[in-house]
């Protein structure tokens, strides 16, 4: 006989505080209901669905209020990097029936419109308002022209007030945006899972660098295909949209890194892109364009970009002298990842 599914088992579920820093010793308390006497095991996982931490384990508890306390570590007694994470309960009820709650699977994904962002120059600050938390990626850049910098690349961050630190510069550190005619600010949003869990504070640790030595303890570092593999199943809403980035790897949410070199002459000047080696390990596995801007305006594309390739500069209307020349790369994947450099043209 297979239990049934009942999600009587389980009443209220939450936590002492969303947000906290396990670096210094913070922990969080998540508590649990269970109507009746059952056998549970309690894990938590990243977001990209990979186990992290098993609280309880097969263990019989009392119906009533229960807790668990998670001090950021992973199984192996290592600081989480600063990332959102989500419990999964399961329950297994003394009647044979059984539940499992994975908040991933029946939460977030969907899309925040509307969020409007403005920058404070005298504090050097990136200021917005969610309603309610979110994964959020803050761009800069010129009005139908080019990205410039990427402020924050799709983080989780919680309801309300939320500030990110810039110094206005574009990603090359070659200009200062806010100076520049047209320059605007674009906040694309969508909800976290319910239960999402905010560990924030750990500097010295990133989720891209985390997950991929986890992955190399087989021996060798992982292709492209393998962390692409790394993404769940979209689920299917009603009516609400979701975003077509939600459900794949977060080790996507960086920029793409590449290099911008000049090469030929001033008379008949090119360009050499090339992707740095796991940018190129990610990107050769789905289509991505690369779009030249001149002074902030297009100037060409190629749509099916390959690594390295070369450009050749358009100087036929175009002025001797210095210029500016910047380098957009876009994939499928919602990657986005800009380069700004000054180019001398002779005639």
């Amino acid at each position: 006989m297979v239990p049934s599914a009942r999600a009587d088992l389980v009443g209220q579920v939450g936590f002492d505080k969303q947000l906290f820093n396990p670096s210094q010793g913070e922990s969080i308390v998540i508590r649990y209901e269970l109507t009746q006497a059952a056998k549970v095991t309690l894990t938590l996982h990243d977001p990209d669905g990979r186990l992290i931490r098993t609280l309880v384990s097969g263990a019989s508890q009392p119906a009533g209020l229960q807790m668990a306390t998670w001090d950021g570590k992973d199984d192996a007694g290592v600081v989480v990097p600063d990332e959102a994470y989500y419990p999964v309960l399961r329950v297994e009820g003394a009647d044979g029936g059984s539940v499992t709650l994975d908040p991933s699977q029946d939460s977030g994904g969907e899309m925040l419109t509307g969020i409007e962002a403005s920058y404070d120059a005298a504090r050097g600050v990136v200021k917005y308002v969610l309603p309610e938390s979110a994964r959020v990626r803050v761009l800069a850049g010129i009005a139908d022209g080019p990205l410039l910098a990427t402020v924050i690349p799709n983080l989780p961050r919680p309801a309300g007030l939320c500030e990110e630190p810039w110094n206005a510069m574009d990603d090359s550190g070659r200009i200062k945006v806010t100076e520049r005619s047209g320059w605007q600010l674009r906040v694309e949003a969508f909800r976290l899972p319910r239960w999402a869990i905010l560990a924030q504070g750990n500097a010295g640790a990133k989720f891209t660098d985390y997950t991929l030595a986890s992955m190399r303890k087989g021996g060798s570092e992982p292709p492209g295909h393998q962390l692409l593999a790394l993404a769940r199943k979209p689920r299917v809403v009603g009516s609400e949209r979701l975003s077509p980035f939600a459900s794949q790897s977060r080790i996507l949410d960086q920029p793409p890194q590449f290099n911008v070199a000049v090469v030929g002459t001033k008379e008949a000047p090119e360009i050499e892109v090339a992707l740095d080696p796991l940018t190129a390990s990610l990107l050769n596995e789905v289509r991505f364009e690369v779009v030249f801007y001149l002074d902030f305006k297009r100037m060409g594309e190629e749509e099916q970009a390959y690594s390295p390739m070369r450009f050749a500069v358009p100087t036929g209307s175009v002025a001797a002298g210095r210029h500016w020349l910047t380098v957009n790369v876009a994939s499928l994947t919602g990657q986005l990842g800009t380069q700004t450099l000054e180019i001398e043209i002779d005639k």
